[in-house]
């Protein structure tokens, strides 16, 4: 099924399943293992990075407005800093070997990241609520 698409777009999830996690982490391999560009989302950045050998931490519910800074500039965007929408209750605390971090904030470490070679991104904030900087990372990212 997953075969036929151009891109794929992991979003969030409101309850922890681990068959919903298995599920999500097959086709997280399968994008990655036939160069199909992914964008994990929130809870899609997090099992990204448990995929492939990263960690996440528990922590207080963050919710509302938020300023990251890119440190990187990425194909998804290249301003110094945008201010977007989070709301999360855990934290990417290690990103796995091979993923760089792009942008951070003073409420995550890992806002943006991407792999070092594939169109692997994930976005711990939600970019479908972040107003014009959100839909600039979400064009980038369907223009791959």
């Amino acid at each position: 099924l997953i075969s036929n698409h151009e891109k794929v777009i992991l979003s969030g999830r409101q309850k922890n399943k681990k068959q919903i996690n298995a599920m999500n982490s097959k086709i997280i391999r399968f994008c990655f293992n036939n160069e199909t560009p992914l964008l994990g989302i929130c809870y899609g950045a997090e099992i990204i990075a448990l995929t492939f050998g990263g960690s996440i931490h528990k922590t207080d519910h963050i919710q509302g407005l938020n300023r990251i800074n890119i440190e990187k500039p990425t194909k998804l965007l290249k301003e110094p800093y945008c201010n977007v929408y989070e709301s999360h209750s855990y934290n990417i605390s290690h990103l796995p070997e091979n993923f760089v971090c792009v942008a951070s904030s003073s409420s995550s470490k890992h806002e943006i990241f991407c792999h070092n070679s594939k169109s692997i991104f994930g976005t711990q904030f939600h970019p479908e609520k972040s107003g014009r900087c959100g839909l600039e990372l979400i064009r980038n990212f369907v223009n791959l």
